[in-house]
């Protein structure tokens, strides 16, 4: 069985996705579901992402999921960080 999030769920949404190489850049969902079948998984997506600068493929490091809303956003970074700082 295969698991992961599907695109659909999180299509309002854009992603902030590192390549191994450190090249960063921020994707909407929406567009990432134009170009797969509509029962794709983030973990999908991942595998088929190019990076622009080094042309691996698949080479994700690090992903960050940004909130339609990007007040939540902000809550979120400001609740990471008062954790951090508690540490």
């Amino acid at each position: 069985m295969k698991y992961g999030t599907f695109l659909s769920i999180i299509a309002e949404h854009r992603l902030y996705v590192v390549c191994a190489c450190g090249h960063a850049r921020e994707v909407a969902v929406s567009d990432l579901i134009e170009r797969m079948p509509p029962e794709s998984r983030l973990c999908d997506a991942l595998a088929r992402l190019r990076c622009c600068r080094c042309r691996r493929r698949g080479a994700v490091d690090e992903v960050r999921i940004y909130w339609a809303d990007g007040d939540s956003m902000r809550a979120r970074e400001d609740q990471v960080r008062a954790a951090l700082k508690k540490t």
